[in-house]
């Protein structure tokens, strides 16, 4: 919570009632105390296609997240996954070296935002991996 730029990611289910509840209670949190923003981590990494690892009622969960307007979502995804999926996800964090034109264009599309990440960085290092 150094940082007021970089939010905060809460992880935990994303498959319970009161979701609204929920986002206005950590919206609060952020304001009142001047913290930055949480944004919920969601099913790590989907599959591009419906199936027993990525079952429709996860899908519904994750859109019910992306439809309130106090919470923010993402995930790590891939390219293929993005065409899929990219529109359950306010933000899309992809593996560095993997971010096309094309992505970009979509995400611009979508108003999403597009991360990185890398894991060549040394865990020791926070410093070094805020960025």
């Amino acid at each position: 919570m150094i940082y007021p730029d970089v939010p905060l990611l809460s992880f935990g289910g994303y498959d319970f009632d009161n979701k609204t509840s929920a986002a206005d209670i950590m919206r609060g949190l952020s304001v009142d105390n001047a913290w930055p923003e949480f944004v919920l981590y969601q099913r790590d990494e989907p599959p591009p296609w419906v199936g027993v690892n990525f079952p429709q009622e996860t899908v519904d969960d994750i859109l019910e997240w992306k439809r309130i307007k106090n919470a923010r979502n993402l995930t790590c995804i891939t390219g293929n996954s993005v065409v899929s999926w990219g529109k359950i996800y306010d933000i899309w964090v992809v593996l560095a070296g993997h971010i096309s034109e094309g992505m970009m264009a979509e995400a611009h599309r979508q108003n999403t935002e597009v991360w990185t990440y890398t894991y060549d960085f040394s865990y020791v290092n926070p410093h070094l991996n805020r960025y």
